[in-house]
């Protein structure tokens, strides 16, 4: 699940992209209405209408139960009338996973950069494939102002499938509300990791105190599938880092690279076919089958390393203090204060975490 974090005050590099920011958040602004009135709306449709009960349910269990920000975003609705929120552009170096940043006022360096319209996002990919980049254009369906702006619920936060909209949406709005809780400018991988182990966690208590037992069997074969899959990427990642790190030439690192990302397609349809007999995990892993079919490139992979390397440490965090979230947010601000570099060997897994921000230790 990909979420954009966009940033629409002026002064940035790139004229053209700092003016369809501003146009296109406030386009999204003005279409905001309050999802009380919706609700109650006679001519609100039956099917919208129960998304958006469950949007409002899970809105006051953030902040109510997980101790997120009490505010008013996603508490308004907004159609944008289209399939994302904006169209998230990833470049690296054609011999690095190493995501190229963009720096913004506030926010700090991060590794994307968000157009509002696909085209726009498309013919900067094509600018950066030309100065050799792997470039990749990622759709994002949910929105973040780190609560400058009331942030809405989106149509496109509602689009999922009915199997997984209700655990899908519990994460996109719990992912998003992390974000509001702690930011730390330029920390792309710490930002997004602790944004998903919140998000995580509160999935994890919003099912279990709903008490259906399918429901949490499908989102358990859905993570276990995201699982798998991210253990196919980060195993894909150390076969291109050392190539990039140990291999001079450049034609056989061509060679290599290739076949990297067509032994990757090979090891996911493996799995594919290995989960036939086993019907939720076998559906959840159908969901990457358009992913793993693109060109792939090293903008993927860094993608997905962005959103997850960090996650287990952060995971292990929260679970050395007792699962208490408040602790949690508390000890993770410590981190976020952290040299770069640190907080960088921290998450990767070769810095030890200090006794003073494990309870349990």
């Amino acid at each position: 699940m990909a979420t954009a974090l966009c940033f629409v005050i002026p002064g940035c590099t790139s004229v053209r992209w700092t003016f369809q920011a501003v146009e296109g958040h406030f386009d999204l602004l003005s279409r905001r209405e309050p999802i009380i009135e919706l609700v109650n709306d006679p001519s609100t449709s039956p099917v919208l209408r129960h998304k958006l009960e469950l949007a409002l349910n899970l809105r006051n269990y953030a902040s109510a139960e997980l101790g997120l920000p009490d505010n008013q975003s996603y508490r308004h609705y907004a159609d944008l009338q289209r399939s994302a929120v904006v169209w998230n552009v990833i470049a690296t170096p054609e011999n690095s996973l190493e995501a190229q940043t963009w720096c913004y006022p506030f926010a700090g360096c991060l590794a994307y950069r968000g157009w509002y319209q696909r085209s726009a996002a498309v013919t900067e990919a094509q600018r950066l494939h030309a100065k050799q980049r792997d470039v990749m254009v990622s759709p994002a369906t949910a929105y973040s102002t780190l609560g400058w702006f009331d942030d809405p619920v989106l149509n496109t936060m509602l689009a999922y499938s009915d199997a997984y909209q209700e655990p899908v949406l519990a994460s996109l709005i719990f992912h998003e509300l992390a974000h509001q809780q702690l930011f730390v400018a330029g920390a792309t991988g710490f930002n997004e990791s602790f944004a998903e182990t919140v998000a995580n966690e509160g999935v994890r208590r919003w099912l279990a105190l709903k008490g259906d037992p399918q429901l949490s069997r499908r989102w358990g074969a859905w993570q276990q599938a995201n699982t798998e899959v991210n253990a196919l990427l980060a195993a894909a990642r150390q076969q291109l880092q050392t190539t990039y790190t140990n291999i001079l030439d450049e034609e056989i690192v061509l060679r290599k690279k290739q076949q990297v990302f067509i032994d990757l397609r090979k090891n996911y349809l493996a799995k594919l076919d290995a989960t036939v007999a086993d019907n939720e995990l076998h559906s959840a892993l159908l969901a990457w089958r358009e992913w793993f079919a693109q060109p792939l490139n090293n903008a993927h992979l860094a993608l997905h390393a962005t959103y997850q390397q960090g996650v287990q440490v952060l995971q292990k965090l929260l679970a050395c203090n007792q699962y208490d979230l408040v602790r949690f947010y508390q000890v993770a601000a410590i981190i976020g204060e952290w040299p770069a570099e640190q907080r960088r060997s921290w998450l990767e897994g070769t810095f030890a975490t200090p006794a003073n921000v494990c309870a349990g230790s």
